[in-house]
This record gives C-alpha cells, structure tokens and sequence, in this order.
C-alpha cells in the first residue's frame, strides 16, 4: 500500500498525509471540496489524484511508521545541512526538536544509514 500510495501522491505529500491519517480508515468522496480533511492536507490537485485512484471507497491507511520515520531523518539531515535551525526543522518536518537533536547527534557518530525509505 505504501508504495501505492507513494506513487500516486509523491514522498511529501505522502509523508503529510500518513501523519495525518495513518493508522486510520479514511473514506474518501468522489470529489473532495476545498473543504475536506484530505484537501487540507495534500491540496487541491493532490486531493484529485488521490481520489481518482480511491475515490468512493473506504480505505486503510497505513501507519508507515519505519517509512516516516526514515523519510524524516533523511529531510532532517538535508535540512541541518542547510544550517537550517532546530526549530526550523522540527516545525517543517512535524517532529519535536529533540527528534532533530537525536537524528544530528546520530549522522554526527556516523550511525545514521544514508538508506533510502523502503515505500
């Protein structure tokens, strides 16, 4: 499903999505309104294409938890490296600055696996 869903919407968009509804079961209308939990989140266009491929039907969404938490590490480093500030990180990535504190501490020791997020 991960992959599924990776193709359709895009790593970002699926990252904002699965920590929003993961773990969830999600229906989703034919037309999302600009209105809807799934437009807030993935967009206008997003929504679209995420309910051509499901719309009518009542979905799982999966928690993705080791996807997310690798698509995280892998954007936290990017963006420390980009002296962005941990603050800075935490807020556009949705963890707590004390994530962003453990995924620097563990790219500083060399523990931090340059692996891809398995979709």
């Amino acid at each position: 499903m991960l992959g599924e869903l990776s193709q359709i919407l895009g790593e970002e968009q699926l990252l904002r999505f699965l920590q929003r509804f993961g773990g969830t079961v999600l229906y989703v209308p034919l037309n999302p309104g600009v209105n809807h939990p799934i437009t807030g989140v993935l967009g206008v266009r997003g929504a679209a294409k995420f309910a051509s491929h499901f719309g009518g039907t009542t979905v799982c969404i999966p928690l993705g938890r080791k996807w997310v938490r690798a698509k995280q590490k892998k954007i936290i480093q990017g963006l420390l490296e980009r002296k962005a500030t941990c603050g800075q990180v935490a807020l556009r990535v949705g963890c707590t600055q004390r994530w962003v504190r453990m995924v620097e501490k563990e790219a500083r020791e060399g523990r931090l696996r340059p692996k891809e997020p398995v979709a």
